[in-house]
């Protein structure tokens, strides 16, 4: 039996938007129910960049894959007696 790598970037995708989401909530909540201040800027702003620097890192990584190739899946592990 076959499978794509497919299956795995889709729960990449899947992965990330739920990540954007949770982004979303957190900057919205310090936002809205912090102290608007210096320091809920520069903690916004330090989250959004370590953020984005971990997706381009992933997205730059993920990118060499052929992402059409197929895996090969087998009926199970079979040891040695």
């Amino acid at each position: 039996m076959e499978i794509t790598l497919e299956i795995f970037y889709y729960a990449y995708l899947v992965m990330v938007g739920i990540s954007f989401l949770f982004s979303f909530v957190v900057v919205w909540h310090l936002l809205r129910f912090g102290h608007f201040n210096i320091s809920s800027i520069v903690f916004v702003c330090a989250y959004l960049v370590v953020a984005i620097s971990i997706l381009g890192f992933s997205w730059q990584i993920i990118s060499k894959i052929n992402w059409n190739e197929p895996i090969q899946i087998t009926g199970g592990f079979q040891l040695n007696k």
